[in-house]
């Protein structure tokens, strides 16, 4: 019976044992996702801040002009397909 008792105690020992350590992982994998996502924040913010910085530094003549292509327009609406219209 004595030796039946040891074991009972050993098995609940471990099953909490094995409780503690999953409530460890779950905290270190938490803690990561707090880590990584601050991270991606800082970089992301530090990023636009010396876009901004940049942006703010670079006169208006010295950045290219672009000139837009205008779109190419149909006179014909279609509404199937394109090889449903006669152009």
């Amino acid at each position: 019976m004595r030796l039946l008792a040891n074991q009972t105690a050993v098995a609940i020992l471990n099953a909490e044992q094995a409780e503690r350590l999953r409530a460890l992982y779950e905290a270190n994998i938490d803690r990561s996702e707090h880590e990584r996502r601050e991270l991606a924040n800082s970089i992301h913010d530090e990023i636009l801040r010396n876009l901004a910085i940049l942006n703010n530094s670079v006169p208006d003549e010295a950045l290219p002009t672009t000139t837009k292509t205008p779109m190419p327009t149909s006179t014909t609406a279609c509404v199937v397909s394109p090889a449903d219209c006669a152009l």
